[in-house]
Order: C-alpha cells, then structure tokens, then sequence
C-alpha cells in the first residue's frame, strides 16, 4: 500500500473512532440497544475475509518466509494476554463489574491493551503492500470493527462517570493508534530499520491477532447461545458481502 492510500486509511481510522466515540457520549442508550447487531455483522465479516483472503495470503508468502505461520500463531495467542488487560473490551462487548469498583486502578492496563489492539488494526492495512486489491474490503472490515470496540470503551469510561474532558482525551488517543499502526511498516522501512520480509512477519501477527478477535465475537455476540432472527441475518448478511468481496 503506497503512501497516499496510508493517509486515506488513516484518516478512516481517526475519525471513524472518534464520531464512534462522540456517538457514545451523546447517545449511550442508542448504543446499548443496537451495538450488539453492527458486532455480529462486522465479526462475520471479518472472520470470512479472514478465511477467504487474509490466511491464503499469509501462506502464499510462506515458502520464502517459512516463519510466518509461527508469526500468524504468535498473534493469535498474544490476544490472550491483551485480553486479561482489557477484559474482551477488544472484542467489541462490555462486561459487568463489581458494585462500588473503580476503573482508576485498572485504566491504565485497559487503554494499553486497546491501544495496541488498534495498532494491530493498522499494521493489517499499512503492511498490506503485497495485496491483490483486496484493501479497500479489508479497510471496510477494520472499520467495522473499529466502532464497536470504541463503543464499549466509551461505554465503560461514561458507565464509571468520567469527566467529558478526561473521556475525548482517552478518545483522541485512541483514535490515533491505528493511523499510527498504518504508518509504523513504512517508517520502518524509510529508516532503514526493518526490510519486506519483516514487514511481512508483523503483518502475519496482525493476521493471527484478527483471527482471534474475530473467532471469539462470533463465540461471545450471544450471552444465552441463542441467536435470534436479527443476529441470523446480520451473521449471514456479514458472510455474504466478505465473500463478494473476496471474488475477483
């Protein structure tokens, strides 16, 4: 991906998180009842984009970078340890916390978690220079996936009775995580720091961070494992436009 389509998706990202974001401060009782639809939808949606074009690609490049795979599992696990930080905020949902607990003590392990999360989403677009046309779907996929996680951090910052102020900066920074993540595999390379393949084993742990991401949304998106006519129509309706776009 050249530089100019890094701005372009940089600017997605930022300001897809942030109105996301101003969204939920305004509106968080608008968010609570629809938020769990745009999740199951943009969760089926990347975890066919995934199959169909993200994995293929990894193991395309494998006979001349044989670590890869290691790389690609790598990720996936690394998600685990991301996870007991954030406590699944990076799959998009928010989970009860005990009566009269603070989120001061645990502020700091959260937003890091989702901060690298969201780098992660930018490295899958700014280390995709070898696609095959396939960017602008997988940058529709990330932003799908960017709204519900900002969603439930917001959510969980306005929950716990943030100050305005405090909640748009947490925000801002926030929203510039994955514009950083687009430009981190290019300024590598401008500094001569890292060579393609590198680039490539990154991008393959951004692979295996999203395939877990998007496993556990299509585990978790139904608290009572009962999916009802909405859900079943935003699963396939997910399906359904990650494999057109995934045909040539």
């Amino acid at each position: 991906m050249d530089i100019s389509a890094n701005y372009l998706s940089s600017v997605i990202f930022f300001f897809t998180t942030l109105l996301s974001g101003l969204f939920v401060v305004g509106y968080p009782q608008k968010v609570a009842r629809h938020g769990t639809l745009l999740l199951t939808f943009g969760g089926s949606f990347l975890f066919c984009l995934t199959f169909l074009h993200l994995l293929p690609e990894v193991y395309e490049h494998m006979k001349e970078y044989p670590y890869l795979s290691y790389c690609l599992l790598l990720g996936f696990f690394f998600q685990f340890f991301l996870d007991l930080l954030s406590d699944g905020i990076a799959h998009g949902h928010t989970h009860s916390h005990k009566e009269g607990a603070t989120l001061s003590r645990n502020v700091f392990g959260l937003f890091s978690a989702l901060f690298i999360h969201a780098m992660f989403d930018g490295l899958l677009i700014g280390g995709h220079g070898h696609g095959h046309g396939h960017d602008h779907s997988l940058l529709a996929g990330m932003v799908l996936h960017k709204i519900p996680t900002t969603f439930a951090l917001m959510t969980i910052l306005v929950e716990y009775r943030y100050k305005k102020g405090a909640m748009i900066g947490y925000l801002v920074l926030f929203a510039l995580a994955s514009p950083l993540g687009c430009f981190l595999p290019s300024l590598l390379k401008s500094m001569d720091l890292v060579e393609t393949g590198w680039v490539l084993y990154f991008w393959a742990l951004a692979v295996g961070n999203l395939l877990h991401i998007a496993t556990t949304i299509l585990a978790e998106v139904s608290a009572d494992h009962r999916l009802r006519m909405p859900q079943i129509i935003a699963y396939l309706a997910g399906a359904f436009l990650a494999i057109m776009a995934n045909i040539h």
